[in-house]
């Protein structure tokens, strides 16, 4: 080996700030001890590793790290026992952001990234840039001052024409940008597209169009776009990286790209980007006419900047991705193949789910998978309505039907036509309205409050409860053909302690939206600890409670560091009841890697639909050490092999 540049075992505690990817030991002998990624790097037992990890479980060679920019990539070197990110095991090269954990053995290890790089936490879940080592050849640059409509064919023209008239009304931001996007997505036959839109200094990704979870671009042409306020045009990138160290990175990048500026009155306001997996999909004359519908779009653009119109968009287009979801955990793959599955048939909905656990957002991700994805979503709370104004909330009334009732004013059914009508906490409904919705459902007529014209019902029905509806049946308490009639498909919402894996990417996802209602002008970062004490606690509130506490540590961070300093008394311990506290002796990192342990176990064991010699086989140990492990983490399987709650 190489002399090395730096000697981790020197540094012992982790650092207030990066300048490079660096990695941080959590447990174990090292604790505390810290690798600095300059250059690829070798952690194992062997002892001349650049990170020395003495765990029997890691191997002498367990994991390659690889300095990317300001990132790393990770990778097994065939260990034993395998790396784990995050609670998932590893099967290729993995590229982990801020705060993730990685655990070797029983060795936890924590990822820091340079303070650029995590403050791009929330586009990385979004719009992946992916950078490469190599100066990438630009093929064609556009100038947008010089970008006239005479420089286009007439047919061209005629498409310039079309797409400006679907902008005229910005009274609907989200669904105006959608069209547009959708728009030029089949014009240029590009596989996916972005734009994003200025707010404060940076752009954040807002419309995007696309069916795959992840969208990747070249990190060189949104950088350059933005630098020069010009176009770039990229042509078989792939053909370019090959033979250079960039090439496998470079296989996830599609070989065609373009990216073009906003720009209004000499200030870029935002850009637009669309890549093709085929190469040389796009052509000069592609730029220039994206170059010129940019510039007849940017006054809208930069008055949606300049305007509270921008959160609408936000609001409305962050539900409307195609999976919304964040989560990488198999109850959250579950759920995104449920709504694949049923978001298009003309079927009732039920989700159901514990309180805080993401229902709504389940149901706006089937309305924007849905037929009509255009149309208006209207929720109705049914816990929070008086009953007494119920009807009239949801029917609507005409003038004089009732005292205080001065005009007409549709109502939720009206209101959702074409669109998605969703009743959440449909449990909480009394039986006298149960009875009314029943009949709407039936016979798809309404009428309003006060009137004799019968009204269709146009909408698509969605319904969630935290309650059990069929023991409230058989208590009396709910509407047994109304319950039939509404689960047509169930959709049922893991809580968040089914899928603790999945904290790091809800921490960073939520963090970067506190950062932004509370306009924080300082990245927030968390430490190791935290998402530690995260993961060992039982969330009863499920997400909503995880939002609600790095709020309050948020509003008392004062340097924008989250320590557990701030963590509230409840999370500090990890469990509430005394009978999982950890115990003195072996603390809370030992509680911390039993817990993940014991997950790691359980998805493996679902994997393998209960069978444990193949269960063995995923986790890489025998089948006595799994039977051990079972036993140690009091997992229990029924005769057909499915898992005990």
């Amino acid at each position: 080996m190489k002399e090395k540049q730096k000697d981790p075992k020197e540094e012992t505690k982790a650092p207030s700030s990066v300048n490079a990817p660096t990695l941080q030991v959590l447990s174990g002998q090292n604790t505390g001890k810290i690798l600095s990624v300059v250059k690829t790097c070798l952690i194992g037992r062997a002892n001349d590793c650049d990170l020395v990890v003495p765990d029997r479980k890691v191997s002498r060679y367990h994991m390659k790290v690889i300095p990317l920019n300001n990132s790393l990539v990770i990778q097994d070197m065939d260990s034993t026992n395998g790396v784990y990110l995050n609670g998932r095991q590893i099967t290729k090269e993995e590229q982990p952001q801020h705060g993730d954990m990685i655990l070797l053995g029983d060795t936890f290890l924590t990822v820091f990234l340079p303070m650029r790089k995590s403050h791009e936490r929330y586009g990385s879940r979004v719009m992946v840039t992916v950078s490469t080592s190599e100066e990438t050849h630009i093929d064609e640059t556009s100038n947008p001052e010089k970008a006239y409509k005479e420089i286009l064919r007439e047919e061209d023209l005629r498409t310039v024409v079309e797409i400006i008239s679907l902008a005229r009304d910005m009274q609907d931001p989200g669904t105006c940008f959608r069209r547009i996007l959708k728009r030029l997505v089949d014009l240029f036959e590009a596989d996916y597209a972005v734009i994003c839109l200025a707010s404060g200094n940076e752009y954040e990704p807002a419309i995007i169009q696309s069916r795959e979870k992840e969208i990747h671009f070249l990190s060189a042409i949104i950088q350059k776009t933005l630098e020069q306020g010009r176009g770039i045009l990229v042509q078989n990138l792939r053909e370019q990286l090959k033979g250079t160290a960039s090439e496998k990175i470079g296989k996830e990048l599609p070989p065609s790209q373009m990216c073009v500026p906003f720009t209004d009155r000499g200030k870029i306001m935002g850009l637009i980007a669309l890549a093709s997996k085929q190469p040389s999909r796009f052509t000069r004359t592609s730029l220039d006419l994206l170059t010129i519908l940019a510039n007849h779009l940017a006054p809208l653009v930069s008055m949606a900047c300049r305007t509270d119109i921008l959160e609408r968009v936000h609001s409305v287009e962050k539900a409307n991705l195609s999976h919304p979801i964040i989560g990488e955990s198999e109850p959250i793959k579950k759920i995104l193949r449920l709504i694949d599955q049923v978001a298009k048939q003309p079927v009732s909905i039920l989700i159901t789910g514990e309180t805080g656990s993401g229902k709504e957002l389940v149901a706006r991700a089937v309305h924007y998978n849905g037929p009509n994805p255009d149309g208006p979503f209207i929720s109705v709370n049914c816990a929070a309505i008086p009953e007494d104004i119920f009807e009239a909330e949801l029917f609507g009334y005409e003038k004089g039907a009732y005292t205080g009732a001065y005009q007409n004013k549709p109502g939720k059914f009206e209101m959702s036509q074409d669109g998605t009508l969703f009743f959440d906490e449909i449990g909480e409904l009394p039986l006298p309205l149960q009875a009314k919705i029943m009949r709407v459902l039936e016979t798809q007529e309404f009428t309003r409050l006060g009137a004799n014209k019968i009204l269709r019902a146009n909408a698509r029905f969605l319904f969630a409860t935290n309650r059990n509806l069929l023991q409230m049946v058989k208590e009396k308490k709910f509407r047994e053909d109304l319950y039939f009639r509404i689960n047509s498909f169930e959709i049922p919402i893991p809580s968040l302690r089914e899928h603790l894996e999945d904290i790091p990417l809800l921490v960073d996802y939520i963090l970067d939206r506190i950062q932004k209602e509370i306009a924080l002008t300082t990245p927030l970062r968390y430490t190791p600890q935290v998402i530690g004490a995260f993961l060992a606690y039982h969330w009863p509130g499920n997400v909503r409670e995880l939002r609600n506490v790095l709020e309050q540590m948020a509003i008392l961070a004062e340097s924008g560091e989250l320590d557990e300093s701030l963590l509230p008394e409840r999370l500090r311990f990890g469990f509430p009841s005394s009978q999982n506290e950890p115990s003195e002796e072996k603390g809370l990192l030992h509680d911390i890697t039993s817990k993940t342990h014991r997950q790691i176990v359980i998805q493996a064991l679902k994997k393998a639909r209960g069978e444990k010699k193949k269960a063995a086989k995923i986790l890489g140990i025998s089948r006595p050490t799994l039977d051990k492990k079972i036993k140690e983490y009091g997992i229990l399987i029924k005769d057909k092999g499915e898992l005990i709650p």
